[in-house]
């Protein structure tokens, strides 16, 4: 992941309880100073209501951070999706499907989304 950030964009996004939860912690720093952006995500019902005020599901909470809109309802373009690949990891099947469709939908290749591993 540091390696990639030296020659483009790498964002993380981690779900997880809470902020002691959160996997790998320790090198959220490292990863910063190299240029990767870390975006935690806490789905843990307390987590939830301290962070937005409103209960959402963790996938409501992940397509909020991948497919962000603007005020009027538009969709934010934060990602070169042609040259994007994404790594899912640690979510569970159906989850893991459902972003797999709307990133490709967003324009992603099919070929560049890896998909590992169950929650």
């Amino acid at each position: 992941m540091q390696a990639h950030a030296t020659t483009r964009a790498v964002s993380l996004f981690i779900l997880a309880d809470s902020p002691q939860a959160v996997a790998y912690v320790k090198d959220f720093d490292n990863w910063r100073a190299c240029g990767v952006r870390v975006h935690p995500i806490y789905c843990h019902p307390m987590q939830l209501a301290q962070q937005n005020g409103a209960s959402l599901s963790p996938r409501e909470l992940l397509e909020r951070e991948l497919f962000p809109v603007d005020a009027e309802g538009n969709p934010v373009d934060m990602w070169s999706r042609e040259k994007c690949t994404v790594l899912m990891s640690g979510l569970t099947p159906d989850l893991m499907s459902l972003l797999t469709k709307r990133i490709i939908g967003a324009g992603v290749p099919v070929q560049n989304i890896l998909c590992t591993g169950e929650m």
